[in-house]
């Protein structure tokens, strides 16, 4: 399957970003911008951030009072820090239509689980959490203000009863239809891989897979959106649907990964670049229904791409219909009674397509 190139209805959206300074984030900001759309992005690297948007400003002036690209200094494991980010995109811009949580990094962990330690070493020295703090806790932080900031409709977005939606191309007004917003969280295949190396990593990135997973059943149907009038009060709001996905990508050719890149080319392995990566994230955000080509037209929603040599595919909807294979059957039976146990308690069930 390849991914969909169509990014058209990109131009004039509002896309919050983290990671965006260098690598597969940096990438992912300058394929939005090029297509038109507003980019506010955070990242630590303050240099690499501000040099970033001093490129894309002097590439492409805007006549604008609102700016395309704006960095926000940003530590995605201070929950502070996340709000601030999503803050400021609503200042400029008035709303949020896609978030991607991009921010991860790869500090030396083999030593978490060295075999050498002993029962004095173990007390005495505590171990480094910040590839847990930034790539779990930082995506769990980033999900939870997107969600809301997603769900914000602006007041003059719903003059009207009617449910409504700005064309981002020419701000006509389209009666009746449903607003789309996109998260997407990026997590990564080498859990997949069964290497002792990295286990923080591989643990952050399998619970970012996992926040997916949690996340999309409550979004498998459009949900009002929520305005804070001046009084303070919620109001009920046009319909928005909100797409949850993770992207997985195989190993791209970063600066987080050092001189892993070139062995693994030696091995004759396919690698990505983090314009692949990108383009795989700009097609979730662009094609609500037709994300993944190949003739599947399913709503992209929940889904779970693996990204290796620049090609994407869905391994969820693998792993759904092969489940007695790896589960059993016995196993796939509990799994689906469950399911409908957990229903009919009201619970929101993820029902795969």
């Amino acid at each position: 399957m390849s991914i969909s190139t169509d990014f058209a209805d990109l131009r004039d959206k509002v896309v919050v970003l983290t990671g965006g300074a260098s690598g597969i984030g940096a990438s992912t900001v300058r394929l939005f911008h090029s297509h038109g759309a507003h980019v506010v992005f955070g990242d630590l690297a303050l240099e690499a951030g501000s040099a970033l948007v001093a490129s894309l400003s002097t590439s492409s002036p805007t006549s604008s009072a609102s700016p395309k690209v704006t960095f926000v200094p940003t530590n995605t494991a201070i929950h502070a820090d996340v709000v601030r980010l999503f803050k400021t995109a609503l200042a400029l811009h008035g709303r949020v239509d896609h978030a991607v949580a991009c921010a991860g990094v790869l500090t030396p962990g083999a030593d978490f689980f060295a075999l050498d330690q002993n029962v004095k070493s173990v007390e005495l020295n505590e171990p480094d959490t910040t590839t847990l703090d930034v790539n779990l806790k930082g995506s769990m932080y980033f999900a939870r203000v997107a969600l809301v900031y997603l769900r914000h409709v602006p007041a003059q977005e719903n003059a009207d009863p009617a449910e409504v939606q700005r064309d981002g191309n020419d701000g006509r007004r389209l009666e009746g239809a449903e607003i789309d917003r996109s998260l997407t969280l990026i997590a990564s295949d080498m859990p997949f891989i069964g290497v002792a190396q990295a286990p923080v990593y591989q643990v952050s990135k399998m619970g970012v897979l996992e926040l997916m997973r949690v996340l999309r059943p409550l979004f498998q149907s459009p949900l009002s959106g929520q305005c804070l009038s001046p009084n303070g009060q919620g109001e009920r709001r046009p319909k928005i649907q909100i797409r949850v996905n993770a992207v997985c990508p195989s190993l791209a050719a970063t600066p987080m990964v050092g001189g892993l890149s070139e062995a693994w080319q030696g091995a004759g392995l396919p690698i990505n670049t983090p314009e692949m990566v990108g383009q795989v994230i700009l097609g979730l955000a662009a094609c609500p229904e037709s994300a993944v080509g190949g003739g599947n037209t399913k709503k992209a929603h929940g889904m779970a791409l693996e990204v290796v040599g620049g090609e994407a595919w869905d391994i969820e909807e693998g792993l759904e219909s092969s489940m007695g294979t790896w589960l059993g059957e016995r196993g796939r039976q509990t799994v689906l009674g469950a399911r409908q146990l957990f229903k009919g308690m009201g619970e929101r069930v993820w029902e795969a397509p």
